[in-house]
């Protein structure tokens, strides 16, 4: 029993205080717990709209990535695109000043994520600024190719400047390429020419080249007084060399697997144009049809006009009968 006044204040702060933690119980139950979890939530929710945008922000970045890998891949057909690029390669180390490059393809490595990786072996001799330029055009072309080794020595062991080459190259056909399909109006256009060399000329990644700049500054009124005609000077046109013949312009490139069949490809030096032949079809060029009469990995027969060539890959007739009779002279002289 509370007697005294001091017992009296006592009781009442003690009642006091219990209230207050009661009260304080009871709001934290019906106010604040609730409250937390709502801004536990909240936060979850933020975190996972930060980990989508991320998410979408790197799939953004791969598809970017992919579609400049698609614009420098080759075609997507391992065999097309092993035939372009190895005349490509050929045509590269001619313009850089190397006389007679090998350039040998190997089997198409099939991948499963990207498509197929295609491996060359190039063997050039040249000078050591003709070397230099090639290297310089390989690297400036964007494709998805590199030089996976690359062996320099000197033939002459220092007797002169020439350099033999020897490199491996890797180059990459995605399998997702736009070069997949044949050209819907090849067949309307030129129903007489070969499928093959249509599809080669119109798909020939290697030689497109982007239009020059065009200069969009805009034209400026000038005033200009006429001047008197005079009648024009006609040119004397310059004497034009002799037509090159046919054993010299037409250049075995290579064979490929089409089908099931062995096709032997040709380059016409003179205008450019590339045929694809099987076994005993004629070649049918502007100045000379040429009978094909056996393919093999790298090299074929020829016949023409009565006579039977065999040329190896990367040469004319002419070169390869050059070839042939400097062996045989060589032979005579070692045998006499």
């Amino acid at each position: 029993m509370i007697r005294t006044r001091r017992e009296r204040i006592l009781a009442m702060t003690i009642g006091g205080l219990l209230t207050a933690v009661l009260l304080w119980d009871t709001s934290e139950a019906l106010l604040l717990r609730p409250f937390q979890s709502l801004q536990l939530e909240l936060d979850n929710i933020s975190q996972v709209q930060k980990d989508l945008d991320l998410e979408e922000l790197s799939m953004l970045r791969a598809s970017g990535v992919l579609g400049d890998m698609a614009q420098r891949s080759l075609p997507s057909d391992p065999g097309i695109a092993s035939t372009l690029y190895q005349e490509w390669l050929i045509a590269e180390l001619r313009r850089s000043g190397v006389k007679t490059p090998s350039v040998i393809p190997a089997p198409a490595i099939e991948d499963d994520e990207l498509g197929h990786r295609l491996t060359f072996s190039v063997e050039a001799r040249g000078t050591t600024a003709a070397i230099a330029r090639f290297l310089d055009r390989f690297s400036a072309r964007t494709l998805l190719h590199r030089m996976t080794s690359l062996q320099l020595t000197n033939p002459s062991m220092g007797d002169d400047d020439e350099l033999q080459a020897t490199i491996s190259i890797e180059a990459l056909a995605l399998a997702d390429q736009v070069h997949t399909e044949l050209p819907p109006d090849i067949a309307e256009i030129e129903p007489g020419r070969p499928v093959l060399t249509s599809l080669l000329q119109n798909n020939n990644m290697f030689w497109n080249q982007p239009p020059p700049p065009v200069d969009n500054t805009p034209p400026v009124n000038v005033v200009v007084t006429p001047e008197p005609v005079e009648p024009p000077v006609q040119p004397v046109p310059p004497p034009q060399p002799p037509p090159v013949p046919v054993q010299q312009g037409c250049r075995f490139a290579g064979s490929i697997l089409s089908n099931g069949e062995r096709l032997a490809l040709f380059v016409d030096q003179r205008n450019g144009d590339m045929f694809a032949a099987a076994t005993d079809d004629w070649l049918e060029l502007a100045d000379a049809e040429i009978l094909v009469v056996e393919i093999r990995d790298d090299e074929v027969v020829l016949e023409l006009e009565g006579r039977r060539f065999t040329v190896s890959l990367g040469r004319t007739m002419q070169e390869q009968a050059d070839a042939d009779q400097s062996a045989a002279e060589f032979g005579s002289r070692r045998n006499g």
